[in-house]
């Protein structure tokens, strides 16, 4: 096992975001979050989310998220990186413990104001 540090963090102001939707919320947060870290590339991302398929009708947070901001890569080496959506944000943080990469980010998001309050 190696060590590993918190070099970045990002955040979206927390609040009733009715313009912005569950992908822009995590975009602004992991873009703010790799600006603080001064990297250049990202090797993983993991999303931590519970209600997203419930709320949003999409369970598959990992790879839109990436595509979403750019992560995704369009050169063939780029492309094989790991999108993951964990049902918790502690799970992606075991998840993306640095076993398998050097630069990875975390995420957790919710967007829960755009369903009415009894579902």
């Amino acid at each position: 096992m190696r060590d590993v540090s918190i070099i970045g963090i990002g955040q979206t102001p927390v609040g009733e975001h009715w313009d912005k939707s569950l992908k822009d919320l995590a975009a602004e947060a992991i873009q703010n979050a790799i600006k603080d870290a001064q990297v250049e590339r990202v090797d993983a991302l993991y999303v931590g989310n519970m209600c997203s398929g419930t709320l949003n009708g999409q369970e598959h947070l990992g790879a839109l998220i990436s595509d979403w901001v750019g992560l995704r890569g369009s050169k063939p080496s780029r492309s094989k990186r790991p999108a993951v959506r964990a049902r918790r944000a502690s799970a992606g943080l075991r998840c993306g413990g640095g076993e398998l990469a050097d630069f990875v980010v975390v995420a957790g998001v919710e967007k829960m104001t755009d369903r009415p309050s009894d579902q």
